[in-house]
């Protein structure tokens, strides 16, 4: 169970630095 919640968090992880990083670049691109 705690390493079904681990891999949820690191996953949840993940996608919020991927959205991070698709915000970032879409503000950089924009004027």
């Amino acid at each position: 169970m705690r390493d079904r919640a681990l891999a949820l968090r690191d996953r949840a992880l993940a996608l919020r630095d991927r959205a991070l990083a698709l915000a970032t670049a879409g503000y950089g691109a924009s004027p």
